[in-house]
């Protein structure tokens, strides 16, 4: 997960707009930017695991709260 980017992630939204469960475990390159897109486009993500992901902020989970509203379960374990 080392190289997990925000571009793999806008990619990944893009081309997956049903995905429910995301696990990006210590995606360390993630940041807010990546998970707009998350935001944006997977309406019916129920469960998000950002636990290392040392560069997301309150911005990203604000962008989350706002587009993922059937969330249930996020890890932020070590942000």
């Amino acid at each position: 997960c080392e190289k997990v980017t925000d571009v793999a992630l806008k990619n990944l939204a893009d081309g997956c707009k049903g995905l429910t469960n995301l696990n990006l475990y210590h995606c360390r390159q993630v940041t807010d930017a990546g998970l707009r897109s998350v935001a944006a486009e997977c309406k019916g993500l129920t469960n998000l695991n950002l636990s290392g992901c040392d560069k997301v902020t309150d911005v990203a989970l604000e962008n989350l709260a706002d587009g993922c509203k059937g969330l249930i379960v996020l890890n932020l374990y070590h942000c």
